[in-house]
């Protein structure tokens, strides 16, 4: 029987009469089922007369035919045909009425006739040792993704298929379905705010925002492309603000270098965009006290992603391109004789440092200033809280520790 459906289009095709054919597999497919992909190659008539295979063609009035371009190659089954026998039937035998789910769970290569399959297993760690995807993606209409999509997401099979980790279908549609006109990773999911500016949140297409995210529409930085947010930090029409820069600098922190191409044009801490040459990136939080805004790069206050970071910018540390002596010795004073320090340090729960501080009366551009001989600050709440939030490795409490070194209570901690 298989031998005979599989050269069934050809003797069709040559003037055989395979209608008794067609209806002895199709009589067997209502008996016993489906399960035989080889169905699929069995000759049916289309709505102009013609033979086609049973898989190239779908059922009349299947919504799956209002989804298609109209260059697509997948035909329409002879009305007379999908009269004569149950949808179920013919749907066993490889007709189509949706999306198409190939599963090999032996694949060894990329041969299933997927869209850009050969790309896709190519970028994947390991090769795949089963495939599970959609067929005929490439097949839709440019402006019928959204109702595309829904039918996708209204079979289990089609959404599993979808939702599958590392699976083809998310990675096609990623790169090529289309939402108003853009690709889904153009788009933002509308409560994404850490995206705001950057990225314009998705039209309401009516699309559930677990689709939307399995297609590619960001919710985080973490998922946007490298290269892109590079591109649109650097656009100066884009109005982003400095929190969101602050936090996408952090994640382009933890790209390959050699994945991007360093940007011509970096946003700086003023919100504005500057030639990239011209700017570094802040790895020392006193040299804010002597650099312009207008020429720090910054990733926020972990200062240990600024050395990442400028690697894939391809910038100068601001430490590396900063020389300062400063002027007079100042009287060392250590932490522990410091009380408002020790008493701040204690509500804190933040050990008190070793050491000391060297105490300015004044200094001047900056409040305080870190060199070979120490720390230096003025004789300052601000400056001695920055100065002991750096030294106690807590430099998020900065704030916090100048509040309670000038009224070390517990009423200004719990206030």
């Amino acid at each position: 029987m298989r031998d005979a459906v599989e050269r069934s289009l050809d003797d069709a095709e040559s003037g055989v009469d395979v209608a008794g054919l067609v209806d002895v597999v199709l009589r067997l497919v209502g008996e016993v089922g489906a399960g035989r992909p080889w169905l699929g190659a069995l000759a049916l008539p289309d709505e102009v007369g013609d033979w086609r295979r049973a898989d190239e063609l779908a059922l009349p009035g299947s919504a799956f035919l209002d989804v298609l371009a109209e260059d697509s190659p997948i035909g329409v089954l002879a009305e007379e045909t999908a009269k004569a026998w149950p949808a179920s039937v013919l749907t066993a035998a490889g007709v189509l009425d949706s999306f198409t789910v190939v599963d090999d769970e032996d694949a060894t290569e990329p041969d299933h006739d997927l869209p850009d399959e050969s790309a896709w297993w190519e970028s994947l760690a390991e090769p795949p040792t089963r495939v599970v995807a959609i067929r005929d993606l490439d097949q839709v209409d440019d402006d019928a993704w959204p109702r595309a999509l829904s039918l996708l997401a209204g079979e289990p099979g089609t959404w599993r298929a979808l939702h599958r980790s590392g699976g083809h279908t998310a990675w096609w549609l990623a790169r090529n379905a289309l939402l108003a006109g853009a690709t889904p990773g153009e788009w933002r999911l509308p409560d994404a705010a850490e995206l705001a500016g950057l990225y314009d949140p998705v039209p309401d297409l009516g699309l559930d925002e677990k689709l939307l995210t399995a297609i590619g529409v960001l919710d985080t930085l973490d998922a946007a492309d490298p290269e892109d947010l590079l591109d649109r930090l650097g656009d100066p029409d884009r109005e982003v603000s400095p929190g969101v820069v602050l936090r996408a600098h952090a994640a382009l922190a933890g790209t390959d270098p050699e994945d991007v191409e360093p940007p011509e044009w970096v946003r700086t801490i003023d919100g504005l965009v500057h030639r990239a040459e011209d700017c570094v990136v802040l790895d020392a939080p006193w040299l804010l006290g002597v650099l312009p805004d207008g020429r720090v790069v910054s990733a926020g206050d972990d200062f240990a992603l600024a050395a990442p970071l400028a690697e894939v910018l391809d910038l100068p540390l601001a430490s590396g391109i900063t020389e300062s002596i400063v002027d007079g010795s100042g009287e060392f004073v250590s932490w522990a004789e410091l009380g408002a320090v020790v008493a701040a340090c204690d509500l804190l729960g933040v050990p008190v440092p070793a050491g000391g501080v060297l105490v300015h009366e004044e200094l001047p551009g900056a409040q305080w200033w870190v060199d070979a001989a120490g720390v230096h600050v003025e004789d300052s709440a601000p400056a001695l809280a920055r100065a002991l939030a750096w030294v106690t490795d807590t430099w998020p409490d900065r704030h916090t520790l100048a509040a309670l070194i000038d009224e070390p209570e517990a009423r200004t901690q719990l206030g």
